[in-house]
């Protein structure tokens, strides 16, 4: 990512909480044979347990003036700790109770902390719609508060249980994730018509959907506003925002049964070279870096390559 290798002169540290070592063992690994970033290294954090389940956090080497990136898998029940003589499986309320330790022990001597996480918790809602309590944007708040920053979560419309869309800035350049997305409401279209980079949902083609094996409660289910955008949707949607600014798009969530990566690409790319608009593939080529814009559909599968976010 650009972002990791903006200032050569700032080394990049990795800290591994319980159950991302081998993640963090392999981002180092590429980052070095890949970039030539040899400044950059995994600092341990290590969990020091009291008896009565408490803890505290303890960074095996310094991190002053390095880029930290924390890794934490707070829904990795695998983990567990000893308390009173017993194993206790980690829930995430442990694993985020060790993510704030962690930043605690840096102490602010980073040049900046970054977190990078898989999920957050399940009540993923930025406002109250009972007599309820707002775990996860109490927990996003904690961490502006203790030096993470510019991490934004919108709601998306979905009949699934609070699912939301989150806006991360960073030096003025905005990367913007939006998927199980039936409709695009006026706040989820605000924050994606601002992006610079932009992961959007493409679930559906509606052929396939018609003629696939689904029963007709489930189609019509994923053809409402809760349910799923189809490809061309998400074609028309991205004509109307196009703009210099976006730089990328890369297309998620494709359904297995009912879309192909080829369908999605093929109905975004004509709607927005219908518009004039040069679009790349991704790949890197010097033909590429001419594009207006870069397009690609995720793997469904496995983790995609690395990208360098160029301005």
């Amino acid at each position: 990512m650009k972002s990791l290798a903006a200032n050569n002169s700032i080394p990049i540290v990795l800290i591994p909480l319980y159950g991302t070592e081998e993640m963090a063992g392999k981002i180092e690994y590429y980052l070095r044979e890949t970039y030539n970033m040899e400044q950059c290294h995994v600092v341990n954090s290590q969990i020091v347990r009291f008896s009565t389940g408490d803890a505290k956090a303890v960074l095996e080497d310094t991190v002053r003036g390095a880029d930290v990136y924390i890794l934490v898998d707070v829904g990795n029940y695998s983990c567990s700790y000893e308390m009173y003589g017993q194993t206790v499986p980690m829930s995430p309320d442990e694993h985020f109770q060790n993510l704030k330790r962690t930043v605690s022990a840096i102490g602010g001597k980073a040049y900046r902390v970054n977190v990078i996480s898989p999920l957050l918790y399940a009540s993923r809602q930025d406002r109250r719609i009972s007599r309820e309590s707002l775990d996860c944007a109490m927990a996003l708040r904690e961490l502006e508060n203790i030096g993470v920053r510019n991490i934004t979560a919108f709601d998306v419309p979905h009949d699934g249980s609070d699912n939301m869309g989150f806006s991360i800035e960073y030096h003025g350049r905005r990367f913007v994730l939006a998927t199980d997305l039936g409709a695009v409401t006026e706040r989820a279209r605000h924050y994606m018509s601002r992006a610079n980079y932009l992961v959007i949902e493409a679930n559906y083609d509606s052929d396939m959907l018609s003629a696939g094996p689904y029963p007709e409660f489930l189609k019509a289910r994923i053809r409402t506003t809760n349910g799923h955008l189809d490809n061309k949707d998400t074609a028309l949607f991205l004509q109307e925002i196009i703009n210099p600014e976006l730089r990328y798009i890369f297309l998620c969530h494709l359904s297995k049964d009912n879309n192909t990566p080829a369908k999605a690409i093929k109905a975004v790319r004509d709607a927005l070279e219908s518009k004039g608009v040069v679009v790349g593939t991704a790949s890197e080529t010097i033909a590429d870096r001419k594009a207006d814009v870069q397009l690609m559909a995720l793997p469904r599968f496995e983790s995609s390559h690395c990208f360098v976010f160029r301005r």
